[in-house]
């Protein structure tokens, strides 16, 4: 597993990702990128996609996609909370 950053400044990072490597035998390559944007003190946004293959598995050759957004909000209601 390996992960590029680059971070500018604390209120923005972006990361990309990857795995590869064999599970009995069968090859997998998995990749990644992750997206940190902080909009106020106790505001921020994040995204993450990735993206794999897994070949000759119980189910067959996989390719899995996912994604996810969200928001932090650091400190809500009690110092401390995310």
């Amino acid at each position: 597993t390996t992960e590029l950053e680059y971070a500018p400044s604390r209120a923005f990072a972006l990361r990309l990702q990857y795995s590869g490597g064999k599970i009995y035998n069968n090859p997998f390559d998995v990749f990644g990128v992750n997206l940190e944007l902080q909009l106020a003190s106790n505001l921020a946004l994040f995204g993450r996609y990735g993206t794999g293959s897994f070949d000759r598995t119980a189910f067959g050759n996989l390719e899995p996609n996912y994604w996810m957004a969200g928001l932090a909000c650091p400190d809500f209601l009690e110092r401390g909370n995310l």
